[in-house]
């Protein structure tokens, strides 16, 4: 489990729990350690990872892009209480089509 001075450490254990793969941390604990920054999360899904950024980092933000309709109001639903995100509901590529 994550161990730093943030005070949504709890907040971010809670969550991980949910997670099958506990090397999934990592990435987690080295956000932590960063400036408040902005971050994007390309294929958002239903925003568990976003959820994670903006917990690890409060002062950062986060542009989830997801472009599955069928995963915007999870998204929206697990984000409601946090500040900081905006959501673009497209794909990313490095095409267009």
């Amino acid at each position: 489990m994550i161990n730093n001075s943030n005070n949504n450490t709890d907040k971010i254990n809670s969550l991980l729990s949910y997670l099958p793969d506990m090397d999934t941390i990592l990435p987690y604990e080295i956000l932590a350690q960063f400036e408040p920054g902005l971050f994007l999360d390309v294929g958002a899904a239903a925003g568990f990872a976003t959820r994670l950024m903006l917990l690890a980092n409060p002062g950062g933000e986060v542009i989830a892009f997801e472009p599955f309709a069928g995963n915007i109001p999870h998204l929206k639903d697990i984000l409601q209480d946090l500040p900081n995100w905006k959501l673009v509901p497209k794909a990313v590529a490095d095409f267009s089509g």
